[in-house]
């Protein structure tokens, strides 16, 4: 096909340090097998240590036009900004965009090189918004990034790509994210200044367009986030953050998540078939915990295999990324399903976060607003 006859596409990447596998994350954007895109890099501070590693970058990929923005285009109180500092961050990027399709795609995700091309091949009929299944990887075997890649494998993996094959209502994490420029001024005249009120602009986003006809697409390519240090800490804030957040979004959802969950639906599985058919509520539980475990099992490697046979094809990679041993793997997901509910009962007692060093308030019409520092964080 001619250029001119291929969609352009605009990607924006926020940047704020360098983080882990960083320069392969930023590489795989420019390697995108995609004829006509640009990448516009919003950072807010010009001493940020990130710039001159993508200065670097730039010179080595002459033929891709990029450009670096330093300096956020509004922060909290002006120009109508609200707090959220992705948003802030990204609004010069989207002003500046040459193209009319966005690609917003976090500076911590890697994709394989034929990404965007089949992403822009899904904006078809009432298509208007294009998102990608993220995938942790531990690149250190700490226990907080196992953690992570163990619930983005499993229980996330599975119920992000069942609710969004449903399809009855817009489940987005932000991530990657593609969208029409045009779509969003038309249903938020405001653009990206609009969403700059909510922490979780990702999802926010996704309900607007939809309000508006525009429908959201899964595609089957994954984006993959390597980890590296993160302790058990960061791993149960980082938890306690996405459910504060998702609890006055979606609601009803977040009421019933612990019955989502292993433990819970086995004991009160047990409980109901014990009072139905007089079968021991205990021997109803190991069984259903024992499939419950072998089909995580199963859709873990599936996602895993993938993603290390991506991310060995286009780069060197730690051993420490290689499939664990069964008794290592068993011994995390039983951590992580165990620690599900402690984290969901924290997140439900307070409203208080911590997001790239900045604390703030979820009230309860989603919106946020920045708290002191002196402020007592809630477990």
């Amino acid at each position: 096909m001619p250029l001119s006859g291929v969609p352009g596409v605009s990607i924006l990447r926020p940047v704020k340090g360098t983080e882990s596998a960083f320069v392969s994350c930023m590489k795989s954007t420019f390697e995108q097998d995609y004829p006509n895109f640009e990448i516009i890099f919003c950072i807010k501070d010009a001493n940020d240590p990130a710039v001159p590693v993508l200065e670097e970058l730039c010179s080595q990929y002459k033929n891709v036009p990029t450009r670096i923005l330093t300096g956020q285009a509004a922060s909290y109180g002006q120009k109508g900004y609200g707090p959220n500092p992705k948003i802030n961050n990204l609004a010069q990027g989207f002003d500046q965009a040459q193209h009319d399709i966005l690609w917003v795609i976090d500076s911590n995700a890697w994709v394989d090189p034929g990404t965007l091309g089949r992403a822009v091949n899904k904006f078809r009929g009432s298509v208007g918004l294009v998102h990608h299944l993220p995938v942790a990887v531990s690149f250190s075997g700490w226990i907080g990034s196992r953690l992570d890649e163990m619930y983005l494998s499993t229980g996330h993996a599975k119920f992000y790509t069942g609710i969004n094959a449903v399809g009855v209502a817009p489940c987005v994490m932000g991530k990657s994210n593609l969208f029409r420029k045009s779509s969003l001024l038309a249903a938020s005249p405001d653009g990206f200044r609009y969403f700059s009120h909510f922490i979780s602009e990702d999802q926010m986003l996704s309900e607007t367009l939809w309000e508006h006809g525009e429908r959201t697409c899964l595609v089957s390519d994954l984006v993959i986030q390597p980890t590296k240090d993160e302790t058990f800490i960061e791993y149960w804030f980082r938890r306690l953050r996405w459910i504060r957040i998702r609890k006055y979004v979606v609601t009803g959802a977040t009421l019933v998540e612990p019955f989502t969950e292993s433990i819970v639906s086995g004991i009160y599985g047990g409980w109901a078939i014990s009072a139905l058919t007089g079968i021991s509520a205990w021997s109803y539980f190991w069984l259903h915990m024992s499939l419950w475990c072998l089909l995580d099992y199963a859709v873990y490697h599936s996602i895993r295999a993938r993603a290390i046979h991506e991310i060995k094809t286009y780069y060197d990679s730690p051993a420490t990324i290689n499939t664990m041993k069964f008794a290592r793997w068993l011994y995390i997901w039983l951590a992580r399903e165990v620690l599900a509910l402690p984290i969901w009962i924290a997140a439900m007692c307070g409203s208080s976060i911590v997001w790239r060093g900045q604390r703030f308030r979820i009230n309860a019409d989603n919106s946020a607003e920045p708290v002191s520092k002196l402020e007592p964080l809630s477990f």
